[in-house]
């Protein structure tokens, strides 16, 4: 569904070997050539999985896999607590307190590149934000799923939510000061009481910040496979918004952005939420289900600890594979968004 997986032309990464067990944060080793001289700056993975979590519990600030949240709690809202709910390992990330949106945000080091990747689900049994019975949709806007913005939310600034659902049965790539990455979509990518990955990248140019840039979003899950719905390779669409704000830079990213308040019955969750940033964000090493890129149905990102043109060694974050998985393929995209098509057997 949605437009065919794509990037820019180039030699894709070739890869001639594979190694590593699929047990967290075990060590990774792929090697071969065309991997390009330099990996992602991961600035976050969370997987929920911190020591001594327990459902129900708040999130700490520390701890998580890599990298480390600024504020549990962001604006006066209620903490993102454990939620028994998962995608990977035995725990997720719950987005809505008693009354309240939960909200858990990172700083950013002042980009004009990002990498955002996370995983979502309305719980079976459970409300999508403002609706009154399962499995329906409101009429309303009622979720920003992650809002990511320069130093304020109200339109004074930079700001684009990744997606927002903006009612009436659609999902954009937008925010309150004018950034649109692309036209909205319906909601047939939507998948109820199941688990789907977002996943965008966007790019601004950086002698024309306010005009230029590229982007592409893409929306996986088991029962429609990877999509991306909306993408721009050709230096066309901005990033920023229009006119005279300065500076032209995203400092924030919150997970959840919004939802209504003195809802019942709503209890979002995340899980396995990945932030890369600056050059080569969209550089990455991915676990897939299926021989050929496009198409997979699972797809998980690992962490990198080191790169170069040859080799490339990461801890391993299995996501919903394990050391019994069979197949489980190795796919490397370069910093330009090059990847290799066809899978490299891991096991």
């Amino acid at each position: 569904m949605g437009q065919p997986v794509s990037a820019p032309q180039g030699p894709p990464p070739v890869i001639t070997g594979a190694t590593g067990t699929l047990t967290r944060q075990a060590t990774l080793t792929i090697t071969g050539h065309s991997f390009g001289g330099s990996g992602p700056s991961v600035l976050l993975f969370e997987d929920f999985e911190e020591a001594g979590a327990v459902a129900g519990n708040n999130v700490p600030t520390t701890g998580q896999f890599t990298g480390s949240w600024t504020t549990n709690g962001a604006g006066g809202f209620p903490q993102v607590t454990y939620d028994s709910n998962f995608l990977s390992g035995a725990l997720s990330g719950r987005m809505y307190g008693a009354t309240q949106v939960a909200e858990i945000l990172v700083s950013l080091p002042s980009v004009i590149e990002i990498f955002i990747s996370y995983w979502v689900m309305v719980p079976a049994g459970t409300y999508f934000p403002s609706a009154t019975a399962v499995q329906t949709f409101p009429t309303g806007s009622a979720w920003k799923f992650c809002w990511l913005y320069d130093a304020h939310t109200d339109g004074t600034d930079s700001d684009v939510c990744l997606p927002s659902y903006i009612g009436n049965s659609l999902f954009k790539l937008t925010g309150n000061a004018n950034v649109n990455l692309g036209a909205s979509i319906g909601t047939q990518l939507w998948v109820w009481d199941a688990w789907q990955r977002q996943t965008i990248w966007a790019q601004a140019d950086p002698n024309n910040l306010q005009t230029n840039g590229n982007f592409f979003w893409q929306w996986l899950s088991a029962a429609n496979g990877l999509s991306v719905p909306r993408s721009d390779f050709t230096n066309s669409t901005p990033i920023f918004a229009p006119g005279n704000y300065s500076p032209t830079v995203y400092k924030n990213l919150k997970f959840a952005g919004f939802m209504n308040s003195n809802q019942t019955n709503v209890r979002p969750v995340y899980d396995d939420i990945y932030v890369a940033t600056g050059s080569n964000s969209q550089a990455r090493v991915e676990l897939g289900d299926q021989a050929t890129y496009n198409s997979c149905t699972k797809l998980h990102l690992q962490i990198p600890t080191s790169w170069n043109a040859n080799s490339i060694t990461c801890q391993c974050a299995p996501g919903q594979f394990s050391t019994g998985s069979t197949p489980v393929y190795v796919y490397v995209h370069d910093g330009n968004g090059n990847v290799n098509t066809s899978g490299f057997l891991l096991q």
